[in-house]
């Protein structure tokens, strides 16, 4: 015989947690290559998500600020 355990309920809270920031960081993990791969091939990069329907577009000049950022951001937490 098992005992059965009765839980508190808890609130059911729809939130997502992507953004365009972290699309940003995806198409830096794909790399340089890739994505200009995709941008030439379709003219730019659509990301949709599943959970909460946003659509994020990034053509040739949003792609390529992703990578200046990237590599700013990485350059100035170089410890000399």
């Amino acid at each position: 015989e098992e005992d059965i355990r009765l839980f508190d309920a808890q609130p059911i809270v729809f939130q997502c947690a992507c953004s365009r920031e972290n699309v940003g960081r995806m198409l830096q993990m794909l790399g340089r290559e890739e994505v200009g791969s995709i941008l030439a091939e379709r003219g730019e990069i659509e990301v949709h998500c599943e959970f909460c329907n946003e659509r994020y577009v990034f053509d040739s000049v949003d792609a390529e600020a992703v990578f200046i950022e990237a590599a700013t951001v990485s350059s100035s937490k170089t410890l000399h």
